[in-house]
């Protein structure tokens, strides 16, 4: 008989099971809608999909442009789409575009809704830079360190970035002043006091104020997402893999960490010792991935737009 607490046996516990194949061809970015077991989906063909999971899937709008990022505002009213091809928008959820206009963004996209604000950050021949939109107008530009991303907490907007001595958190104000070093190769993704690296040989986890760093190493990595209350990360590859895995417990806030900076003095492995069990999600590249805001589904992107569920130890 297997031991319930073997770390084989919790991995295959976590193991993920698609439910749901939605008709979303080649998703390219999505975005979970707050406090909803909801999913806007962009694609590479320019439209803009709407998926619940138990009521079926709609077309939002359509020849709006590959998306490039995709985000919904905290209260579900718009929105925000920013595309390949050069331009953003904010629309309703009925496809009702409220404003647009132009970005000079090649690669690296990213965007938060602050309040009424949509924050879009990028980069371009020029390097990492900023704006904020209100009302259909820019109304902020700033030049930023490559790599960063938003962050949003108590609905103020501050910029994370991991440079080699740590991660550090620098809060968004008319004289931004960021620590001196190069950035790291991680691609981060922010989902509260987590911080989630990715890199195409291994992932991190950092807490926010907390010099805890846990990394996990595995190939081939494209994208990944950890669930609201940090308890599993999922992570998708460029040859249409995707693993899930649990956390355990959260790294322990270090009471003397200030100034929302960590030090990179060591790293520790995941509770679990087991590898993640990878299943099959697409035969291209995953190159959207993101948890629900409840933590109950899992949604991917790849050749198609596929909704996952699994089961725990809870």
């Amino acid at each position: 008989m297997r031991n319930p607490h073997d770390a084989h046996f919790l991995h295959q516990k976590t193991g993920l099971e698609m439910v749901v194949r939605a008709p979303v061809p080649s998703p390219t970015a999505l975005a979970w809608v707050p406090s909803r077991e909801e999913v806007v989906v962009a694609t590479r063909s320019g439209s803009l999909y709407h998926v619940d999971p138990l009521l079926g899937t709609r077309q939002i709008a359509g020849g709006v442009g590959e998306g490039a990022a995709v985000v919904v505002s905290p209260d579900r009213a718009r929105v925000g789409l920013v595309t390949r091809d050069g331009h953003w928008m904010v629309l309703s959820l009925k496809g009702e575009i409220e404003s647009r206009g132009k970005h000079s963004f090649l690669a690296g996209i990213d965007a938060v809704f602050v309040s009424d604000h949509l924050v879009v950050l990028g980069d371009g021949v020029d390097g990492r830079s900023l704006i904020v939109i209100k009302d259909g107008q820019i109304k902020a530009r700033a030049n930023v360190p490559s790599r960063v991303v938003p962050r949003v907490h108590d609905g103020k907007l501050s910029l994370v970035l991991s440079i080699e001595s740590g991660l550090a958190q620098v809060p968004f104000t008319r004289t931004l002043k960021f620590p001196v070093g190069e950035p790291t190769a991680h691609r981060l993704r922010v989902v509260g006091d987590l911080v989630l690296g990715v890199t195409s040989s291994a992932f991190v986890v950092w807490r926010v104020g907390d010099p805890t760093v846990r990394s996990m190493r595995l190939p081939d990595l494209s994208v990944g997402d950890l669930t609201k209350d940090g308890g599993h990360v999922a992570v998708g590859t460029r040859f249409g893999q995707v693993t899930l895995s649990p956390l355990g417990r959260r790294p322990r806030r270090d009471d003397e960490a200030t100034g929302g900076s960590t030090a990179t003095s060591g790293t520790t492995p995941f509770s679990a010792s087991a590898k993640p069990r990878p299943v099959k999600a697409s035969d291209g590249p995953v190159t959207c991935i993101g948890f629900s805001d409840r933590g109950r589904w899992l949604a991917t992107g790849g050749d198609a737009l596929i909704l996952w569920t699994w089961e725990t130890d809870d």
